[in-house]
């Protein structure tokens, strides 16, 4: 049994589960901490998960905790005293990710996907980030897998989309919880890690696969990755990528929630010695509502089709001259920011 748990009826102290505020949607009555089942002790106000899989996803580990605040905790088990754990990372085979590599006309997220990109484009990405097809939930989800930087399968998570928002249901599951696979470590890494072998390209790290993987359609001069979720940009993912330019781009959230974390992270990644800096655009233009709804990078870009997009970027220099340019700039100052400030432009 885990020495540390979500709250329920019964572990806790008060013999009746508790729910909280979120400290990412500051909704009330949402959020569930973990406690420490021997000493019935919450730990910090902070970890713990919102239930609010759609709009928050907020989620914070006991185990992020103690490793962000370098706290030593080596005993996530209850076991006898003095006994340490030392538990390797666990791998999904080869085989198991292939067998998911099809049956693309009944993926809700690749039926979007061709809604706004052209069918090549959609397979390209389908190669470049091994997108895979569960069975789960219905049938139609979707397989983000987690490669390393060795090209090892950590593992997959199964997500189901709405086809025609893109917008991702509630229905959440790993490759190997559903396998049942015995003693499984699940020990995350980057979404999108296993391209960082194949170029030299700066990297930016965005909040959710999705978002990542249409980034790298209007931006593919950078590698782009997944962290997963906000809270799960903790320092031991970057071992992989030191040496490596990095940009930051949160979600967007209501009191600056998401932006503060991440702007924390890269200060201490930058005394580590990894060149890390956060992107403050979408967090300046958003606007209230947006913030509410937790927008991200794609929602700003997926306001312009990449057609459009491209005919204002199409020699790589661009001008206010450019009335397709103008005009996108107009309705959406993020998107030359964007282009200006980093020199985001779009080869192809």
């Amino acid at each position: 049994m885990y020495k540390y748990q979500l709250e329920n009826s019964s572990n806790t102290p008060f013999n009746s589960k508790k729910k909280y505020k979120c400290p990412a949607c500051n909704k009330s009555h949402r959020f569930t901490r973990y406690i420490d089942v021997e000493t019935k002790n919450y730990l910090h106000h902070s970890v713990g998960i919102c239930d609010r899989t759609d709009s928050c996803s907020y989620q914070y580990t006991p185990k992020q905790y103690f490793s962000d605040n370098n706290i030593v905790n080596p005993n996530f088990k209850r076991t006898p005293l003095g006994k340490k754990i030392q538990t390797p990372i666990s791998y999904i085979e080869q085989n198991l990710l292939e067998a998911t590599l099809k049956a693309y006309t009944t993926n809700k997220l690749v039926t979007f996907l061709k809604s706004i990109f052209d069918n090549e484009t959609v397979n390209n990405l389908i190669s470049l980030y091994k997108i895979g097809t569960s069975k789960s939930f219905g049938g139609g989800s979707t397989v983000f897998w987690q490669i390393d930087a060795d090209n090892k399968i950590r593992s997959g998570k199964i997500i189901l989309y709405n086809e025609r928002t893109g917008k991702r249901t509630k229905k959440i599951n790993w490759v190997h919880s559903l396998l049942k696979l015995k003693e499984f470590n699940l020990t995350q890494c980057f979404f999108g890690e296993h391209l960082i072998r194949q170029n030299s390209k700066p990297i930016a790290i965005v909040e959710s696969e999705k978002t990542a993987i249409i980034s790298s359609v209007y931006f593919p001069n950078y590698n782009w990755l997944a962290s997963g979720s906000m809270q799960n940009l903790n320092i031991k993912k970057f071992n992989s990528l030191k040496g490596r330019n990095i940009i930051l781009f949160p979600d967007t959230s209501t009191n600056g929630t998401a932006f503060n974390l991440w702007l924390k992270r890269s200060e201490e990644l930058k005394e580590l010695g990894v060149n890390c800096i956060v992107n403050d655009i979408l967090e300046k233009n958003a606007n209230n509502d947006e913030k509410k709804k937790g927008c991200d990078l794609a929602d700003y870009l997926l306001k312009h089709p990449i057609n459009e997009f491209r005919e204002s970027n199409q020699k790589k220099i661009i001008t206010q001259k450019d009335k397709t340019l103008s005009k996108m700039i107009k309705s959406n100052p993020v998107i030359s920011n964007l282009i200006e400030t980093f020199d985001l432009y779009l080869e192809y």
